[in-house]
Order: structure tokens, then C-alpha cells, then sequence
């Protein structure tokens, strides 16, 4: 008997490793020993002839090209092994698709993952993610093309679980450039970024390929890393409220050639704390950034000197913001001017309601000097609403203008006029406050907010009539271990704050109680 061939004993154990795996699964054909390159729709493409089925977990193999013609939704979707250049799954240049994974998305080491622009109009692909979304590949590139030959997808964020967003590499223009993002998650499921990730920048005449990133519902939580929208139109930036925005880094581009005034929708853990600021100078040409996160903590932690009216900085939290002159087919602007910064604040900033003493200030040593900036022009006085206010600042004179080298950082804070005690700065919890001027039609208990959270949350509830309310806090053990409110209230929807800085790990149950009627939801805390 003649020895079988390597070739064909390498062939007939990957054939048995597909035998075994488990329903649901489906490999492109290369998974028989001959790569293919074919439409997602034809038979002949996948391994056994046999078409992915909704919630199959799908895997291009080592070597395959596949275009995908058609609406799919997958479970799990892998892009290769991680053992060859050529793997790719390229979105069709004759139709838009929408690809939803229900599970991971995995684009692994040296694969391509790209859309294709279109003959003579743009192509408008839609990538809808429920899980984790990780980029390991050699090219991801989802803006392509120009003019009428544009090919763009658009990543969305969807479901009820959480998801981890990790784009590995420096973004350029066929590595790692995302379009638009849409962060629309059900409940308090979040986004964490596992990396940089950036959309791309420019414009373009036709809208509907610019390249957008849309808040609607979900915390993005970047930890050291940045969320970075670098399109300089203004247009391409909607929404930002308390049930989206991101906890850490958001970068924005500012203007190419001339100044700009950005809305930053960044907040932490106590809340949403939007700033407004505006750029003196050009970025010179797409790619530049400021980013901006805001710092729970003491903004007078260092003993400052205080300048230009002001005695006290914010004792809750600051911004910190950061140029970067970032990458292009032009070298953007190496610095940056900015002249006005409009910092939001609300009533447990320790903030009063009703005086003109609440101030803005700067600082450009690490907190060691902190300037007041001018109430002249605007001569503001303080409002609690939802979203939080802008304190509106005077801008700074040319020469005072806060000018940032690539690198560079400066730091904003809400500040108090000298000789002024009704804004104390110092955080005030809140019992309970009113959100809203509606009447709701409904008793209703919201999920808190963040959960999990550590230390503090929110909790959010309706009531339809006047009636008595308490909402207590209770242990797994049925301990009550806090009363949030035990009030007659009027009808209306309010948020109470429950700070567990003295409480241990674990699960809690929190207790809505109007006249006859109970609520009951659950939340963690995570040390």
C-alpha cells in the first residue's frame, strides 16, 4: 500500500474538524483544502454548498475572499485564521447591505475587512454590532473611493449587552478608518473602547457618506483611550445626553481653515457634564484634534493661585483638555489657539441656583495657577435643566488665548467669583430632584444609572398623581440599608441619588412605593 500523501492527511483532518463542529457553523470553502473567492449567496462559496442561515456563527477561511450581496444576520463572524494576507470579506460594489452580528465580530491578523465604492453612486453599507467588535486585521477600511464612487459603512451599536470596541494599529486611510458610528444600546448596556478608534475625517457633497457619530443611547467608556470623530463639519456630530456620552476621551476635529466651536458630550460616573469650546486658530488641514474628558476629583487639589477674580475652583470635578496635530494627507496645524470655554454644571456641583457668582477659570501648569475667565459680555446666572447649562464665559483677548503645542494640555473648571459663598463647589448629594415638566401617564421605576456603578448611582421613577413615596435601598439579606425618599409628592418624573461609598460589593434591591402600589428593580456594586 502506498503512504498517503501529507497533503492529503492534512486535507482529511481539517475535513474531520469540520465534521465535528458543532450545528450552527459555517466555513467558506476553503476549509477543503482549495481557497475560493465568491458571493456570500452562492452555494459554491461555503463549504457543503450550504448558505449561512440567520445565527450561524460564520467563519471566512484562511485564503477565501468573500462578497458579501446580501442582508445577513450571523451569530459569531470570523475573518480568518489568522495564517494568511489574502482572507477578506468585502462588502458588494453593486448594492447596499446590512451585516447585524448577534454575537463577536473578529477580523483576525493580516485579513481585510472593506466595503467597495460603487460604479456611478455612492454604496451605503450598515454593520450592525450586538457584542464585541475586534480588528486585528491588515486593512479595515470602510470609507472608499470618491465622488459617486464613494463605498462607506456605518457601524451601529446595538442590544442589550454590553460591548468591547478594539481597533488595533494607526488609523490611516485603508487601516482602521471607520466612517460613522452609531451608539444605540437598549437600557444601560455600555461600549468599552479597547483602543483608539477613529472615524474619518473631510466632507463630502454627498451627506449621506459623511462621516457621522450619533449619540442616542449607551455610555462609551474609553478608559485611557480615545473615541476620535476628526470630521470638521459640524453637521456630523448629533446628540449627547445623559443616557449617551462618553466617560473618558472624546477628540473632535476643530476647523481647517478657520475658527470652530465644538460641543463635547462627556460626562463620569456622577452624571453628564457637556463643554463647549472654541478654537482661535485653523487645524490647517483634517486630522488634527482637541480632545476633552472630564476628572472626578479636586480641582484645587494642589493649592493654586488664583487669578483674575475667582477664589475657589470646582472641588467636584474638571475638564482636561489635549491637542494632537494627528495624521493627514497634509500635515495638520502643529498647534492650536483656543479662546472660549463653557464648561456645564449642575446642582451637586455645589452649585446654587438663581446668582451671577458661578465663574469659569483655566489653568495651563497642572493645576498649580487657576485664572478666571470674564463675565462682562455675558453676564450669565445660574439654571438647573437637562441636559446640564453652559456657563457662558467671556472670550479671552488675543494675547491671553490659550495656545497648545501637539501633546499639549490645559485644564477647565467651574470657579466663584472673589468674596462670593452661595456656590460652595463642594459636591452636593441630591435626594431627589425633578426631571421633567410632563405629566407622565404611568407609575414607573427606571433601571439606576450606571449599573454597575461604584460608588454612586441614579435612579429614575414617574408617578402619575400626588401620593406619598418612599424608595428604599434593601440587601440580599431584605436589610434596609437606605431611605432615598419618604415624601408626599406631587406628579411628575425625578431621579434620586443613592451613594453607596460605605457599602460592600454585591447586589442590591431598590423599592418604589406609591400609595398601594410597588416597584422593584436591581443593581450592583462593583469595587
Amino acid at each position: 500500500m502506498k503512504p498517503m500523501r501529507v497533503t492529503t492527511v492534512l486535507t482529511l483532518l481539517l475535513l474531520l474538524a469540520v465534521a465535528v463542529a458543532t450545528a450552527g457553523d459555517v466555513r467558506s470553502a476553503g476549509a477543503s483544502g482549495t481557497k475560493v473567492k465568491g458571493s456570500w449567496t452562492s452555494p459554491s462559496t461555503w463549504f457543503g454548498g450550504t448558505l449561512p442561515a440567520a445565527g450561524d456563527n460564520v467563519t471566512i477561511t484562511d485564503g477565501d475572499s468573500v462578497t458579501i450581496d446580501t442582508t445577513a444576520v450571523v451569530g459569531d463572524l470570523t475573518i480568518g485564521d489568522g495564517l494568511d494576507t489574502t482572507t477578506a470579506l468585502i462588502f458588494s460594489s453593486a448594492k447596499a447591505v446590512k451585516l447585524s452580528v448577534t454575537g463577536n465580530l473578529l477580523v483576525n491578523t493580516g485579513s481585510t475587512f472593506r466595503c467597495t465604492g460603487g460604479a456611478t453612486a455612492p454604496i451605503i453599507d450598515t454593520l450592525f454590532i450586538y457584542r464585541d467588535f475586534v480588528n486585528e486585521g491588515k486593512i479595515l477600511d470602510f470609507r472608499t473611493g470618491s465622488g459617486p464612487n464613494y463605498g462607506v459603512c456605518y457601524v451601529v451599536f446595538v442590544g442589550t449587552e454590553n460591548s468591547t470596541f478594539t481597533s488595533k494599529s494607526p488609523a490611516g486611510s485603508t487601516s482602521n478608518e471607520f466612517n460613522g458610528i452609531t451608539f444605540d444600546k437598549t437600557g444601560p448596556a455600555r461600549i468599552f473602547l479597547g483602543s483608539d478608534i477613529t472615524l474619518a475625517g473631510g466632507s463630502s457633497t454627498y451627506p449621506a457618506t459623511n462621516a457621522y457619530i450619533h449619540f442616542k443611547n449607551g455610555i462609551v467608556e474609553t478608559g485611557s483611550h480615545t473615541l476620535i470623530h476628526q470630521s470638521t463639519s459640524s453637521t456630523t456630530y448629533i446628540g449627547g445626553s445623559s443616557a449617551s456620552h462618553v466617560i473618558g476621551w472624546l477628540g473632535r476635529g476643530m476647523s481647517s481653515s478657520g475658527t470652530a466651536s465644538r460641543d463635547y458630550a462627556v460626562g463620569d460616573a456622577d452624571g453628564y457634564r457637556p463643554i463647549n469650546i472654541r478654537s482661535a486658530s485653523s487645524g490647517s488641514a483634517t486630522g488634527h484634534y482637541l480632545a476633552v474628558s472630564v476628572v472626578r476629583g479636586n480641582a484645587a487639589a494642589r493649592t493654586p493661585t488664583y487669578a483674575g477674580g475667582i477664589d475657589k475652583v470646582s472641588n467636584v470635578r474638571f475638564y482636561k483638555i489635549r491637542y494632537q496635530q494627528g495624521t493627514g494627507s497634509s500635515p495638520p496645524a502643529a498647534s492650536m489657539k483656543f479662546d472660549r470655554f463653557r464648561p456645564s454644571y449642575h446642582q451637586n456641583d455645589g452649585v446654587a441656583a438663581g446668582n451671577s457668582n458661578l465663574r469659569g477659570a483655566y489653568s495651563t501648569d497642572s493645576l498649580l495657577t487657576w485664572t478666571g475667565l470674564g463675565q462682562v459680555v455675558y453676564q450669565d446666572t445660574t439654571k438647573f435643566t437637562d441636559p446640564p447649562s453652559y456657563w457662558r464665559t467671556d472670550s479671552l483677548a488675543a494675547a491671553s488665548q490659550i495656545n497648545l503645542n501637539s501633546g499639549q494640555s490645559a485644564w477647565i473648571a467651574i470657579a466663584r467669583a472673589s468674596g462670593s459663598t452661595e456656590n460652595t463647589l463642594v459636591f452636593t448629594p441630591v435626594a431627589v430632584e425633578e426631571t421633567g415638566t410632563g405629566i407622565p401617564e404611568t407609575f414607573a421605576l427606571d433601571q439606576n444609572y450606571p449599573n454597575p456603578f461604584n460608588p454612586a448611582t441614579v435612579i429614575g421613577f414617574s408617578i402619575p398623581r400626588e401620593g406619598h413615596v418612599t424608595l428604599e435601598v434593601f440587601n440580599l439579606l431584605g436589610q434596609a440599608v437606605g431611605l432615598l425618599v419618604d415624601e408626599e409628592m406631587t406628579p411628575g418624573s425625578y431621579r434620586a441619588r443613592f451613594d453607596a461609598s460605605d457599602f460592600a460589593s454585591g447586589l442590591y434591591l431598590y423599592t418604589l412605593r406609591w400609595g398601594s402600589k410597588t416597584l422593584t428593580g436591581k443593581m450592583m456594586l462593583v469595587r
